[in-house]
């Protein structure tokens, strides 16, 4: 009964210790990798918002210049 008290008391020390190991390799690329991809994602959004703004502005310009057109025909 004693050995199996200092087994398990020598598998909790062990996986003790490991947390933080696991933790460093694992984990904190994990955060920078995702973080890395929600940096990517924001630029992303923000470039492709001012596209979908430029396009935007585009086309109501040309609706504008097809009233003005279409008002000097009618004049």
């Amino acid at each position: 009964m004693k050995n199996v008290v200092v087994n398990t008391s020598i598998v909790m020390v062990v996986g003790a210790s490991l947390i933080p190991i696991v933790l460093a390799v694992v984990f904190i690329p994990l955060l920078r990798y995702l973080a890395g991809l929600f940096l990517f994602y924001l630029l992303f959004q923000l470039a492709l918002n001012g596209v979908i703004e430029e396009v935007k502005a585009e086309q109501q310009a040309k609706i504008v210049e097809d009233e003005e057109q279409s008002n000097k025909k009618a004049a």
